[in-house]
C-alpha cells in the first residue's frame, strides 16, 4: 500500500474505530457516563430504595452485571411499596439481568410470581418465553409466545410493543425453522416485519429460508416487490441485508446496486470489491488495495460492506505478510492480537468474545465461499474456542 512516509507507515498505529455492537464511540461515551453516574450516587449517604435501583442500572449500563443484581436485590428488599412503577421495572431487569447470569431458575421464581402479581403485563410473559427458547424448550417456548399474540389486546406493555407481537413472531419463525416447519416459518417471519420492517436479521432469516427454497428468479422477484420498494429501505440497507445472507448467489445480488446514486464513492467502491472477492477475484482486489493508503483502506472497510472479516478472509487467502502486518498495526477499541495470532502466528490463547464473534463470522463467510483451503484451517482453530462457538460451528458445517 502507498505511504508518503513508509517508515512511518510500517511502524505506526492506525486509528479504526471498530464497528461492531458494544464498541461504537457512542456506547463508550454512555459507559463514561455511568461512570460518572455511579460516582455520585454511591456518594449519596442517605440512600433510598430507588436510589439502589438507579445504582443498579448505571452497573447494567456498564455490563456488570454482578452487581447489577446485587443492587436490584438491595432495593427490592426495601421497597416501600410493591405496586410502584418503578419497583415493577426493578422486577424486570432483575429477572433479565439472573437470566444473562444463567441463574435461570432464580430469574423463572421471579417471573412466575410477577405473572401472577401483574397478569395483563405482557413483558414478564415474554422473558418466560425467551428463557424457555434459550433452554431448547422449544415446545413449551412455542405455547407461550403463541398465547401471548392471542390475547395482544387485553396486554399491555411495561418495555416494549414488541413484546406484543413481533418478537414472538420473530421467535415462533425460529422456531419453526428449528422444528424444520418452513412453511410456517416463513410466514411468521413475513407477519413480523408486516409489524415491523426494522430488523435487518429478520429479513436475513427470511430471505435464507427462500434462497434454499426458491430459484433465483422467484427469489429476485420476493425482493423487488416486498423489501426494495419499501419506503424504509435505503440502498445501503439492501446491500447489507443481503451481504448478510450465508447464500452466494445472494450476495451476488448486491451487484445490482452498483452505481448506485445514493450510495457514495466509498461504498459503491466496497461494494466492487465485495463482488470482485464473491467471483474469485482476490488477485485484483489485492492490486487495487496495494494502490491505496492505509487510511483509505480503513475507509472501505468502515462502510461494512468490504468489511474487516472480508479483508482478514482475503489475507489469509493470499497469505500476504503486508496485508498481516497492516491488520497488526491498526488501533482498535478491543484489540483482536489474539485473533490474528491464532490465525497467522499458530499462536493459540483464548479468544475475547469479540474475537470470537470475528471468529465466526469468518467461518460462516468461508463456508459461503467454498474456500477449502481456508476452511481447513479455521477448522484446525477449534480446539480453542469456548464450547458455545463450537457449537455454533457444528450446526454451520
Amino acid at each position: 500500500m502507498e505511504h508518503n512516509d513508509p517508515d512511518k507507515a510500517k511502524h505506526g498505529i492506525i486509528d479504526f474505530q471498530l464497528y461492531h455492537s458494544g464498541y461504537l464511540t457512542s456506547t463508550v461515551q454512555e459507559k463514561e457516563k455511568s461512570n460518572r453516574n455511579l460516582e455520585l450516587l454511591l456518594d449519596n449517604e442517605h440512600k433510598e430504595a430507588i436510589d439502589y435501583f438507579f445504582i443498579g442500572n448505571e452497573y447494567k449500563n456498564i455490563d456488570d452485571n454482578n452487581r447489577a443484581i446485587q443492587y436490584y436485590q438491595k432495593a427490592y428488599s426495601f421497597k416501600p411499596d410493591l405496586n410502584l412503577e418503578w419497583v415493577q421495572k426493578l422486577l424486570l431487569y432483575l429477572s433479565d439481568a439472573l437470566h444473562r447470569s444463567n441463574r435461570n431458575e432464580e430469574s423463572l421464581d421471579i417471573i412466575e410470581t410477577c405473572i401472577e402479581a401483574f397478569p395483563n403485563v405482557v413483558d414478564f410473559k415474554y422473558y418466560k418465553g425467551i428463557i424457555s427458547f434459550n433452554k431448547k424448550q422449544y415446545k413449551q417456548a412455542k405455547k407461550i409466545f403463541e398465547e401471548i399474540i392471542s390475547k395482544k389486546e387485553i396486554l399491555r406493555s411495561d418495555s416494549s410493543d414488541d413484546f406484543l407481537e413481533f418478537l414472538p413472531l420473530k421467535h415462533l419463525g425460529e422456531i419453526y425453522e428449528i422444528e424444520n416447519d418452513l412453511h410456517k416459518s416463513v410466514k411468521s417471519y413475513s407477519r413480523a416485519l408486516s409489524i415491523n420492517d426494522s430488523d435487518d436479521k429478520v429479513w436475513v432469516k427470511l430471505i435464507s429460508i427462500l434462497a434454499k427454497h426458491s430459484s433465483l428468479e422467484e427469489l429476485s422477484i420476493f425482493l423487488n416487490n416486498n423489501m426494495v420498494n419499501k419506503k424504509t429501505m435505503t440502498p445501503l440497507r439492501v446491500v447489507k441485508i443481503l451481504l448478510s445472507v450465508p447464500n452466494l448467489n445472494v450476495q451476488k445480488l448486491s451487484r445490482s446496486l452498483l452505481d448506485n446514486p445514493d450510495l457514495t464513492s466509498n461504498e459503491n467502491e466496497a461494494l466492487f470489491i465485495k463482488n470482485l472477492q464473491l467471483d474469485g477475484f482476490e488477485s485484483e482486489i489485492s492490486e487495487s488495495l496495494k494502490k491505496k493508503s492505509d487510511q483509505e483502506v480503513i475507509s472501505l472497510l468502515a462502510t461494512g460492506i468490504f468489511s474487516l472479516v472480508d479483508y482478514i478472509l482475503l489475507t489469509v487467502r493470499l497469505e500476504s505478510e503486508e496485508f498481516i502486518d497492516f491488520l497488526y498495526n491498526i488501533k482498535y477499541d478491543q484489540p483482536l492480537v489474539n485473533l490474528y495470532n491464532m490465525i497467522f502466528k499458530k499462536k493459540n490463547k483464548k479468544l475475547t468474545a469479540i474475537e470470537e464473534s470475528f471468529f465466526e463470522a469468518i467461518y460462516k463467510q468461508t463456508e459461503v465461499l467454498e474456500s477449502t483451503e481456508v476452511l481447513t484451517i479455521l477448522k484446525g482453530k477449534r480446539a480453542f474456542l469456548s464450547k458455545k462457538l463450537k457449537n455454533k460451528l457444528k450446526l454451520i458445517g
